[in-house]
């Protein structure tokens, strides 16, 4: 009798420690797609919306994907509707592999942005992404887009080429590393890296977030 109930004592045992260590696992398991320091906006981000809006999208892009570019319509219509109750939070992860001109035009998107001009500067480069994607040096180009937004050419072309324009967009690869990132683009919002198959999945997650 006495072995029975050291038995089933023993049983019961086994059981809680499953069932703790399995609610600990699920715990887990359900957190491992958020990360809110992905999140908050720093100093050296790009960023377009309301700052101090609850609903932060982070893109983690590449000038030379071509995934990133036909995407911009769609984020370009997410703002035109959201963009006073959300912010979008631009970041560079070049795919150094394949895309061998998306560091140097993240540079130059850089140094447009010393002037004031990032954003006209990044929507250029992508509108125009087939014209420089496979030269093998487009520097050049890419001064020649400096041209056409009025930036001051030799200013631009010294900050495109600087250390610190470098090192912003190697920071931005780096810190995406940290998050999980290792495509483009890859968005999240509110720390919750997201799963798309299609432009309206995008679009629909943003108005649920700010519908809430």
């Amino acid at each position: 009798m006495a072995r029975k109930i050291i038995f089933w004592i023993c049983t019961f045992a086994v059981i809680i420690l499953l069932l703790i260590g399995l609610a600990k696992w699920g715990q887990k398991s359900s957190t491992t797609s958020t990360n809110t320091d992905v999140s908050i906006i720093k100093d050296t981000d790009w960023y377009k919306g309301d700052k101090a809006s609850a609903v932060v999208l982070v893109e983690y892009s590449d000038f030379q994907c071509p995934a990133c570019r036909n995407f911009e319509p769609t984020i370009k219509e997410v703002l035109a509707e959201y963009g006073d109750r959300m912010v979008l939070v631009y970041r560079h992860f070049p795919i150094y592999a394949s895309h061998k001109n998306a560091k140097l035009a993240g540079q130059a998107a850089e140094a447009a942005g010393k002037q004031g001009k990032f954003w006209e500067y990044h929507d250029l480069v992508f509108e125009k992404q087939d014209e420089w994607k496979s030269l093998k040096d487009p520097a050049s180009i890419f001064i020649e887009y400096a041209k056409s937004l009025s930036l001051d050419v030799t200013l631009f072309e010294s900050d495109m080429n600087s250390d610190e324009a470098k090192h912003s967009v190697e920071d931005d690869a780096n810190e995406g590393t940290r998050y999980g990132v290792n495509s483009t683009p890859t968005f999240y919002l509110n720390g919750v890296k997201l799963q798309l198959d299609s432009y309206d999945q995008l679009k629909n997650a943003i108005k649920t977030a700010v519908g809430a």
